[in-house]
């Protein structure tokens, strides 16, 4: 892991980059409806992110879905879409003996505020990491059909 050249606090809003508006879905990606304001302002409700499954490795700054476990799910976890954050942090070393620097992730989710779980240990953000975002599902839509002239069309 490459560590970011960005000093602004964890939760603080990030630069906003543009998600692709596709019409197909991709191989290997899934959909998942956005239906609170946690995602926003990237996804809003009622739209539907696009999940590359295959893409689990978290970068900064970037969404993903991430797959917490819960109790209270028929499935046994809940799944939603938050942004990775890499930040120096102070931990104990190896030994538990001195306090050194390292990188560690975050996962943060906007609504009213932010909302910030971390830092994860080395290893953990990955293995909650579902896929990254890749952009947000708009279906073509089919022009109306008109009848030709002179068929019961207008005229």
């Amino acid at each position: 892991m490459k560590p970011p050249n960005d000093a602004r606090a964890v939760g603080a809003p990030q630069e906003l980059r543009a998600l692709m508006l596709l019409s197909e879905l991709p191989a290997g990606c899934i959909l998942h409806p956005i239906t609170d304001t946690r995602s926003a302002p990237h996804l809003r409700p009622g739209e539907f992110a696009i999940i590359d499954m295959q893409d689990r490795e978290p970068q900064h700054g970037e969404l993903f879905m991430i797959a917490y476990e819960c109790g209270f799910s028929e499935s046994g976890e809940v799944r939603r879409v938050v942004q990775t954050l890499s930040r120096a942090v102070r931990v104990l070393d190896e030994r538990h003996d001195q306090v050194v620097a390292a990188f560690r992730w975050f996962a943060v989710a906007y609504d009213r505020s932010a909302t910030v779980e971390g830092p994860y240990r080395p290893g953990g953000i990955e293995r909650a990491l579902v896929g990254r975002v890749v952009g947000i599902f708009a279906p073509k839509r089919e022009e109306p059909r008109r009848l030709p002239a002179g068929k019961g069309g207008a005229a």
